[in-house]
């Protein structure tokens, strides 16, 4: 799963390993996330039975008894990050959270039609780059999105 076009709403990238006001380090530009250990998964109860799903099926409980009914959660997605300048690609923090959740959907003759999901991030050492271009701002703060694909 490969994320790109990363930027906060008026358009600032993503960067990593850059240092807060003051220190004239706005860090190395994200142009991808890559997740790239998200198992594929065949649901087997409930809503999600026999579906191809990325993620943990969990039965909802309600009081600590469980309902029979099922859900799924993310899961951890290990992965890097690619720089904006072709430059060696960017272990994710192995102390941060990368977490992914993904139910494919349609049926075609030769499978699913699509994909949509949400994933996580965070990453102490990941920030927005600055209005002013020499710092990063917002590190460590957890970005989410989410995503949908369709075969062509």
């Amino acid at each position: 799963l490969t994320i790109s076009g990363l930027a906060s709403a008026v358009g600032d990238p993503l960067t990593q390993g850059g240092n807060v006001a003051g220190t004239n380090d706005p860090g190395l530009e994200i142009a991808d996330i890559v997740f790239g250990s998200a198992n594929i998964v065949i649901g087997n109860t409930g809503a999600y039975a026999n579906n191809l799903i990325v993620g943990t099926e969990v039965e909802i409980t309600e009081g600590g008894v469980g309902t029979g009914n099922y859900d799924y959660t993310e899961i951890a997605a290990g992965g890097r990050y690619r720089r904006a300048d072709a430059g060696d690609d960017l272990a994710l923090n192995a102390s941060g959270t990368q977490t992914v959740k993904a139910l494919f959907v349609g049926q075609g003759v030769d499978g699913p039609l699509g994909v949509i999901g949400t994933w996580t991030l965070t990453d102490s050492t990941v920030g927005r780059l600055a209005d002013t271009g020499d710092h990063a701002d917002d590190l460590g703060l957890s970005i989410v999105g989410a995503f949908g694909a369709q075969i062509p």
